[in-house]
């Protein structure tokens, strides 16, 4: 390896998980990366439960190892810039690739959720320092991705040169793994994600823990119930997780929020965002209060169907369940009628449409 890559980790403060990622960057990658952290607000102390919690998981004292908050204006040039989750606003430090990592704030929860976000931190690490070996961390210099706002954004030549210079120097790549859970409203604010490759999936949970899908977005949509900040009607919990690994561009709401006080049509465009959101969402409640279970996951496979352009559908009977607000019972035994009505095939992780008329006619 001809260089060691120069990675801060970045937090508003600089005294939790900025500091345990740069911890772990030390211990499990100090071969390709010199590794930093620094906030953007000034702080005294490393938190008592970040000092705690890595003495616990890692047997690191991060006082004798001579972390302190620190300054952004304390970090030397820098490659790569990973912001831990903690909505920080761009920064124009000059580097490379900026990723967002979205790491909830461990602070304040259990012994064992701290360990599994410290956990998370650590995998992170490794994946990066899989990507710095083999090369894969090229794919991601900010100059070789090409995120084109003027289709995004309908309004784009309306905004100043100032408020295109804060979107595009601003945006975070986010690489998310599949399954995990990577926003949720009562955590904070992200931002607007702009999705590039992968699913994700917008949900809610209720008091007894049941979860119902509220939408799925794919790539080219766009995320707004990440920004909930921005829309002050906003004040249920909604969760989104990524059903497959996902690749986003996001742009932070601090960002959004200065320009929206600035110029109107971004926050109408959010709004009506927003507003079509809804109207998926009304769908699906119109779904579980006025249709049978057998047409809700008929309309379901035949909705896979086109958006995969397959007759084989990748999806479990518990995808299915969560996805149309029932229980994997009730929906496998739809499923195994439909099957012996050779409507349908069941495998496993998979279903096969084998009489699409006959599929239709139960919508």
């Amino acid at each position: 390896m001809d260089k060691k890559w120069r990675v801060a980790f970045l937090c508003r403060k600089n005294t939790c998980r900025s500091q345990i990622a740069e911890a772990l960057g030390k211990m499990f990658a100090s071969d390709v990366m010199e590794c930093y952290s620094a906030g953007i607000e000034e702080s005294e102390n490393i938190k008592d439960c970040a000092l705690r919690m890595m003495k616990i998981t890692h047997g690191i004292d991060l006082i004798e190892k001579g972390q302190r908050p620190k300054p952004i204006s304390a970090l030397p040039k820098v490659d790569i810039i990973v912001y831990m989750g903690c909505n920080v606003e761009c920064v124009h430090i000059p580097c490379e690739i900026e990723f967002e990592w979205g790491i909830s704030d461990p602070c304040n929860k259990s012994d064992e959720e701290f360990k599994n976000i410290i956990k998370e931190i650590e995998n992170n690490i490794l994946k990066l320092r899989k990507d710095i070996i083999s090369g894969q961390i090229n794919v991601w210099q900010k100059d070789k991705i090409a995120v084109d706002f003027a289709s995004v954004f309908p309004f784009w030549e309306s905004l100043t040169d100032n408020q295109k210079k804060r979107i595009s120097d601003g945006w975070r790549m986010e690489l998310i793994s599949k399954d995990r859970q990577i926003y949720r409203y009562s955590d904070g604010c992200k931002g607007l994600m702009i999705i590039r490759k992968g699913c994700l999936r917008v949900y809610i949970i209720s008091d007894e823990g049941r979860d119902v899908t509220l939408y799925r977005l794919f790539p080219g949509d766009i995320c707004v119930f990440s920004a909930a900040c921005l829309i002050q009607e906003i004040d249920f919990d909604v969760l989104i997780e990524a059903t497959e690994d996902t690749e986003s561009v996001t742009i932070p709401a601090a960002d959004l929020k200065q320009i929206m006080q600035e110029n109107l049509l971004l926050e109408n465009f959010i709004y009506k965002k927003t507003a079509e959101r809804f109207s998926d969402v009304m769908w699906i409640i119109q779904q579980i209060l006025f249709k049978k279970i057998d047409q809700r996951i008929a309309q379901y496979l035949w909705d896979g169907m086109l958006r995969q352009k397959s007759t084989v559908i990748s999806v479990t009977h518990d995808n299915i369940a969560r996805d149309i607000g029932s229980v994997r019972e009730i929906v496998t035994k739809v499923l195994k009628q439909m099957a012996k009505d050779q409507i349908i095939k069941s495998g496993y992780g998979k279903i096969e449409i084998l009489d699409k008329d006959r599929l239709f006619k139960m919508i």
